[in-house]
């Protein structure tokens, strides 16, 4: 499965759960961050400031915005 697929319908699913980092995305999907960032902006999705649901660190996160 593509890995923009994967994207997508993670942060679909987390969107009303939380944000995550980038860090943390790039963990998660063994990816690295550069790559992240590019399928983030393919599907759409912005960072803003917040904190990051899977490691409690405050700075910039990402959720799906897809839905607006």
């Amino acid at each position: 499965m593509p890995m923009n697929h994967l994207f997508r319908t993670f942060l679909h699913l987390v969107s009303t759960r939380g944000r995550y980092c980038l860090d943390c995305l790039s963990e998660m999907y063994g990816e690295p961050a550069k790559a992240v960032t590019g399928y983030l902006s393919a599907i759409g999705i912005s960072g803003g400031l917040g904190t990051c649901t899977n490691c409690d660190e405050k700075g910039e996160t990402f959720r799906s915005d897809l839905s607006s």
